[in-house]
């Protein structure tokens, strides 16, 4: 297999496909709590990370969605990962695919078809690591990210500080979800540790705040 630490002796370029190695200082306020951050996109503060008790699992992180948007499984491990760059032609695909239907994916890759800087470097991740892009890069993204259970993951409380007012339904939703296994989680959540975000209208959201915080 191919692993995080391996790819990073091999010293391979991958800014053309919009991976660049590091970017440790890239954590924004949507950025998991356990994040080891290992690559970046180079605009917007998008991310991409392991999250501690996720095991080999790459998550990818986008400030710029709306909150309860921004983190996303797109790799059961890192080898996968570049599998799937090499089928999408970019790690921008791969970030992008839980906001799209297959017709908008298909209209991605043909509206932005690859440089020939592009195509080098992923020749260079076949040659070089012997990998096989996967044959249903959609699918398996949208699968992955649709067996798993976002409520467990955990954020700062800043994260929660300002959800957007301007579309309640979808904080409400989320908010919701985030909250459905939090007891079973953390035990007793006492009043201490759990606040409510609210409107006029009634609450639209929650947050969790840990003791160690």
């Amino acid at each position: 297999m191919i692993t995080y630490e391996r790819f990073k002796e091999m010293n391979i370029n991958t800014e053309p496909v919009g991976f660049i190695l590091g970017g440790e200082d890239c954590e924004e306020f949507c950025t998991p709590v356990g994040a080891e951050i290992i690559g970046w996109a180079g605009v917007d503060g998008i991310h991409y990370c392991f999250v501690k008790g996720f095991g080999d699992t790459v998550f990818s992180v986008n400030p710029t969605e709306l909150k309860g948007d921004c983190v996303h499984p797109i790799a059961e491990n890192f080898e996968m990962f570049l599998r799937l760059i090499l089928s999408c032609g970019s790690a921008d695909a791969v970030e992008q695919v839980h906001g799209w239907n297959s017709d908008e994916f298909d209209s991605y890759l043909l509206e932005y078809p690859l440089s020939d800087e592009q195509k080098n470097v992923l020749c260079t991740l076949k040659d070089k690591l012997g990998l096989q892009a996967v044959d249903k890069p959609f699918e398996y993204i949208k699968n992955l990210q649709a067996g798993f259970d976002y409520s467990n993951l955990e954020f700062k409380t800043e994260y929660f500080e300002d959800l957007a007012p301007y579309d309640e339904e979808v904080t409400a939703n989320w908010a919701e979800g985030y909250l459905s296994d939090l007891s079973k989680r953390k035990g007793n959540c006492g009043n201490e540790n759990v606040a409510v975000i609210g409107s006029s209208d009634g609450p639209i959201a929650f947050y969790y705040s840990s003791d160690d915080e």
